[in-house]
């Protein structure tokens, strides 16, 4: 049974298919979630800012990997109007709890739930989504790879110069 769980999981994990995300140009749903505090956030508070919206959980091997880029995108333009907000998808928050430890934060880690998922239209795990200043949908990133690195980087940069 655990191995058959591990398996869905990569599987879930891996999954690039986006049939049915949200789409470019859509207006992210303005959600209010509980930040690792229980402190509720709205996204909407974010709004004049660029946002990378990750979708990540503590069984998903790519988020691993991601979790240092994230950290690397928070500092480097984080003073030009740029937010991670790293949703968090497991089920047991202990279990991201344990990942945070090994895979630190340095940017705004939210607690997800079932309807934020439906309303993302989540397709798998990690899943992000940069959003413009207006809170519009620019641009879809399914699973994690390093070789996406520098594509997501030109449309964060993108974003942030044509707000000067």
């Amino acid at each position: 049974m655990k191995n058959i769980r591990l398996l869905m999981a990569v599987l879930f994990c891996l999954t690039t298919q986006q049939v049915n995300a949200l789409d470019n140009g859509e207006i992210v749903p303005n959600l209010t979630l509980l930040d690792w505090n229980n402190t509720p956030v709205a996204i909407a508070d974010y709004k004049g800012k660029v946002l990378y919206i990750d979708f990540w959980a503590s069984w998903c091997i790519p988020c691993k990997k991601s979790f240092p880029f994230m950290n690397d995108l928070q500092a480097k333009y984080g003073k030009q109007g740029f937010q991670v907000l790293a949703i968090n998808m497991d089920e047991e928050k202990q279990d991201a709890e344990k990942f945070l430890k090994k895979y630190p934060a340095d940017f705004t880690i939210l607690q997800g739930n079932s309807d934020l998922a439906k309303a993302f239209k989540l397709t798998g795990l990690p899943m992000a989504f940069i959003v413009n200043q207006n809170g519009k949908l620019m641009a879809k990133h399914s699973g994690f790879n390093q070789n996406n690195k520098k594509k997501v980087i030109l449309q964060i940069e993108h974003l942030l110069v044509g707000n000067r």
